[in-house]
């Protein structure tokens, strides 16, 4: 894995093929390279594609071509600290020129619309009369991760070989962290990303179900879908700004909190 010194940087692997007798041949080169709108057809096909839904690649078309748009822009820009810039990378095989991937990274979390996530808190319920000192887990909707570089988008195609599909992945994360790291100016000091929760055999999250869906009235996927990667602020128009008290949740939807699906820890 090498990074190059050209302006648009460009990562890669190589994939080794073995055979008796066989002549050796030039093996397939996979690269990570910087979006452009030439690759429109094939991200869509990669977010029609995509399970659990890209929730920072949209569906729609145009808003597809937007986001593809601003990281050209992103790339190209001379930037000296991190505000809306959106850089998105895709996984490319040259052989073929097939995309087989994507992944991309917020320079600032909530630069042009709002973020949100709940924060761990405590409140204390006390009576003097009861001697009751009670320390309650909750939970409360914030900002803060505005202003924090993410990294998201990230999706890899089940078609990459078995045999290689672990060393892409490491290659289509680590990739976006490579240019964090020659480009400092370009991001905030602290990076997150945000991670599907634990769900049971049948792809049902416990959380979802307890929490959001008591509000949303749907499956998170169909939030997502309708949403079509635009704004954020219906979940402020929908969720509840009060705490939410942790042990009034049912007990598995309790254990999963600050958990991360297998798929997803894969992926970081």
């Amino acid at each position: 894995m090498r990074a190059s010194k050209r302006l648009s940087p460009t990562w890669r692997i190589e994939r080794a093929h073995f055979g008796i007798f066989s002549k050796p041949t030039e093996p397939p080169i996979l690269i990570v390279r910087p979006a452009r709108l030439a690759d429109l057809d094939a991200l869509e096909r990669i977010v029609h594609a995509a399970h659990p839904v890209l929730h920072s690649l949209s569906r729609d078309r145009h808003v597809l071509e937007t986001c593809v748009a601003l990281s050209e822009d992103s790339f190209r820009a001379k930037v000296e600290f991190a505000g809306e810039e959106f850089y998105l990378f895709v996984f490319e095989e040259t052989a073929t020129g097939e995309l087989l991937g994507t992944s991309s990274i917020f320079a600032s979390a909530g630069y042009s619309e709002p973020i949100y996530a709940f924060r761990n808190d405590a409140l204390i319920h006390a009576s003097r009369e009861l001697k009751v000192n009670r320390k309650i887990h909750v939970l409360t909707m914030s900002h803060k991760l505005t202003g924090k570089s993410r990294l998201t988008g990230f999706y890899i195609d089940p078609s990459v070989r078995e045999a290689t599909h672990a060393a892409a992945a490491h290659l289509l994360s680590r990739a976006r962290m490579m240019y964090v790291a020659a480009n400092r100016k370009r991001f905030a000091d602290d990076i997150f990303s945000l991670m599907l929760s634990v769900t049971d055999e049948a792809g049902v999250s416990p959380f979802w179900e307890a929490v959001w869906r008591k509000f949303f009235g749907r499956d998170f996927e169909q939030v997502e879908l309708e949403s079509g990667g635009r704004s954020r602020t219906f979940i402020a128009e929908v969720m509840p700004s009060y705490p939410l008290y942790v042990p009034l949740l049912p007990p598995e939807a309790q254990r999963m909190l600050g958990g991360a699906g297998r798929r997803c820890v894969a992926r970081v």
